[in-house]
């Protein structure tokens, strides 16, 4: 266009340095930028303050020599703050934030604990009560393993663990233990007690003392 009219000069093009220049000191001298508390929205976490911008979360579990949000972000531009957001260091502040607050019992890893643990509670109370069962029934430790089949049958969900002799007889074992030792707190708290033994055999003709034990507990 230039061409056509008569001594005019065309003017010169800026170069890429020049444009960079000027963008630089237009944002440094002339372009005044604010913080606007809209950016707050959904980000509980950003604050501003005399020092600038503020990340609470990166400020109490960053490192303030690598995060600028830790100390104050004078950038007044969303841009800053959704690259702050989106970086490493803030996604590791956060983290670390969450594993503050959550309870033990409220972390995803302790609730699948939890489930786990309820399951073979149950499993391991429907065992418990069988080998209780067959002892006051005098029932030997073989008839354990078809039991768990026929709860099984039953619909009970006995799984495939401890269905053996071994186990019935650490399961009546810890029994046994539990209930001697309520009834050794029992006897332990009584002023009077009266004992009485006697021997008799058994239906596998073996002797077998039995002690019969009365306390009286004010």
């Amino acid at each position: 266009m230039w061409k056509y009219i008569s001594g005019a000069m065309p003017p010169q093009k800026r170069k890429n340095e020049d444009k960079g220049t000027y963008f630089r000191e237009y944002e440094k001298t002339k372009r005044v930028r604010n913080y606007s508390t809209y950016w707050e929205k959904d980000r509980s976490w950003l604050k501003v303050s005399e020092e600038g911008m503020i990340c609470l979360t990166c400020q109490q579990y960053g490192d303030p020599k690598t995060n600028i949000f830790s100390s104050g972000c004078k950038s007044y531009k969303l841009d800053s703050i959704v690259k702050h957001e989106r970086s490493k260091n803030h996604e590791k502040s956060v983290l670390i934030e969450k594993a503050k607050i959550e309870t033990k019992s409220e972390s995803k890893a302790a609730k699948i604990v939890q489930t786990l643990n309820k399951e073979n509670f149950d499993k391991l109370n429907k065992m418990f009560r069988t080998c209780h069962a067959m002892v006051k029934n005098n029932r030997p430790l073989s008839d354990f393993n078809w039991i768990c089949q026929l709860d099984e049958m039953k619909g009970l969900h006995i799984g495939n663990t401890y269905r053996n002799s071994s186990s019935a007889k650490t399961f009546i074992r810890a029994i046994a233990e539990t209930e001697f030792n309520k009834v050794s707190s029992i006897v332990q708290s009584g002023k009077f007690s009266c004992l009485i033994g006697d021997g008799s055999t058994d239906s596998s003709v073996k002797e077998q003392v039995m002690w019969y034990l009365r306390t009286s507990i004010a």
